[in-house]
């Protein structure tokens, strides 16, 4: 379990740095976590896996194919996107 301390975001702004620091592998723990099985749900809703379970493994794999994008200028163009 997590203390909410641990995944408290900030304002638009922070919230976009929170995110890229995931995918760039400097945020793990509860923050990615809670990343992972909010985009599991969406796998999982959509019909792309079978389970929660495994679309939160998906989402994990999918930052971790993330975290080769080295510079923003490297990420995809909605990660820009949140970052301007």
């Amino acid at each position: 379990t997590a203390d909410i301390c641990q995944i408290k975001g900030g304002s638009a702004k922070e919230n976009a740095q929170i995110l890229s620091d995931i995918f760039s592998g400097k945020i793990k723990g509860a923050k990615k976590d809670i990343i992972c099985m909010n985009a599991g749900a969406m796998i999982y809703l959509a019909g792309i896996k079978e389970t929660l379970q495994e679309g939160a493994k998906l989402a994990e794999e999918v930052i971790e194919k993330l975290k080769k994008c080295e510079r923003v200028e490297n990420s995809p163009q909605w990660i820009k996107d949140l970052l301007v």
